[in-house]
């Protein structure tokens, strides 16, 4: 059985993502499974959201889920240390966070969920009938509905939340959402390298910065970047960046 598999599922926009999120899980855990699912017609505009974290992936101990648009980079703890060690300090089967500021983040858990086989057990009955009611078209319809279900899921099955925990290391890499956050016509570029420097460390631009000298991945940007021009209008930017974080210091 493997030790780790690494999934997420996509649609629409968010397809276009997954080559670069599959070189870039699999050049960090080269071991692992890596693998997705896709989406070309969902039933309700968030259905991959939630289909993700409700699928049960099997013929592994370990499952990690993000999104497409989640870049995995190595660390020096890696994701799996990180994970199953919190695993253990909350005597959990499942390692995620519930949501502090954010718009009802009390409900919420976070979409970045760790989880071993035994979760899937203990969870089956309740993701069963959150599955029959997203593909019903009855959840699925608005943002933040995934995490608001993965919470309902863990309490329908009697599980315990953990406590509140910060956010930023369950990236475990460079979050293309981030880009996208900062309105680029209204702010600086020194206003908006600040906010972004908080987010992705001088570690994470050299890394990314990095993965160019690969023709894999060369191409891959090329590809991706000739399908989805506001994909290319990210990575411009997000290259732009770590070239100068890279330097800073």
């Amino acid at each position: 059985m493997l030790k780790l598999t690494i999934y997420t599922a996509a649609s629409g926009h968010y397809i276009d993502y997954l080559p670069l999120w599959g070189y870039c899980a699999k050049k960090a855990y080269s071991k692992s499974e890596v693998s997705y699912d896709t989406f070309l017609d969902p039933i309700v505009p968030h259905y991959a959201a939630c289909f993700r974290l409700l699928t049960e992936i099997h013929d592994t101990e370990y499952v990690y889920i993000n999104d497409a648009d989640m870049m995995i980079l190595p660390e020096d703890q890696t994701l799996f240390d990180f994970h199953t060690k919190q695993m253990e300090e909350d005597d959990l089967c499942y390692s995620n966070s519930p949501r502090t500021k954010e718009p009802e983040g009390q409900h919420r858990l976070t979409g970045l969920h760790f989880c071993n086989q035994e979760w899937y057990s203990k969870t089956r009955e309740a993701r069963v009938k959150y599955l029959h009611m997203l593909d019903a078209g009855e959840i699925g319809n608005h943002k933040f509905d995934d995490e608001k279900m993965l919470m309902q899921v863990a309490k329908k099955s009697g599980l315990e939340i953990p406590r509140p925990r910060p956010l930023l290391p369950r990236h475990h890499g460079i979050h293309i959402g981030t880009i996208r956050a900062y309105n680029y016509k209204r702010h600086t570029r020194n206003t908006r390298d600040q906010q972004l420097r908080m987010r992705i460390s001088q570690k994470q631009a050299h890394q990314w910065v990095s993965y160019y000298d690969d023709p894999e991945f060369e191409g891959i940007v090329k590809h991706v970047s000739k399908r989805n021009r506001v994909i290319k209008d990210e990575l411009e930017k997000l290259y732009g960046f770590c070239m100068r974080h890279k330097k800073d210091g």
